[in-house]
């Protein structure tokens, strides 16, 4: 039985419907949801985890997936890469999930927009950011804090800072909506900087210590 926290396997192919399941039902607007479950389960944290362009660590609590955490050292490049690597596989893997759901062409042409967005809005200042970041509501009350002395959403923080510094990154990004008051007071206590970032969303900073 998995129990701590552990790297994602992209083999490992329960432990990436795991985590996409996570992400789907803790960020359900995110861009990478409305894409939906074969993107993001298939792609997503399959094909870019397996090339490196995206890293994710997951924790278990007795078998329960309980919460985890995606980054990168390419915040510029990552998903253009990986399309441009993998976009005859993705193109069948869309087109198969538009046939059984027509409505998800919704979701994908949404998401093309926002990334045309994102490449021609103003240059990021850093390279590496906390992609998706996400904790079960049961996992990370005070109550289970106070039980079983796991901080998960910490360790999982924690555990994606030690790879940024493995890289030799300073600072890295995250991205939270601005009705998010529980992410942007974890930020806060880990003294993160804020800026206005776009209309429903704040910037955070993080600076790692030397």
């Amino acid at each position: 039985m998995k129990d701590g926290l552990q790297r994602l396997d992209p083999k490992d192919l329960a432990a990436v419907a795991d985590v996409a399941r996570l992400h789907m039902e803790l960020l359900p607007g995110s861009p990478i949801s409305r894409l939906g479950p074969e993107f993001t389960r298939q792609f997503y944290y399959r094909k870019l985890v397996e090339d490196g362009l995206v890293c994710c660590s997951v924790y278990y609590c007795d078998g329960v997936a309980a919460g985890f955490i995606a980054y990168t050292t390419h915040s510029h490049t990552f998903m253009m890469e990986g399309l441009r690597r993998h976009w005859l596989y993705l193109s069948a893997v869309m087109a198969g999930a538009v046939l059984r759901q027509p409505r998800r062409m919704g979701g994908i042409l949404w998401t093309l927009d926002f990334m045309r967005k994102q490449r021609t809005g103003p240059q990021r200042l850093v390279n590496a950011e906390l992609l998706s970041f996400g904790v079960l509501l049961p996992f990370r009350t005070s109550k289970y804090v106070r039980e079983t002395g796991r901080r998960i959403s910490l360790a999982l923080y924690d555990h994606a800072c030690e790879y940024f510094r493995a890289h030799g990154v300073v600072k890295f990004r995250a991205v939270v909506e601005k009705s998010n008051r529980e992410a942007l007071l974890f930020y806060h206590a880990l003294e993160c900087e804020f800026d206005q970032g776009e209309a429903e969303t704040v910037q955070v900073l993080c600076t790692l210590d030397s």
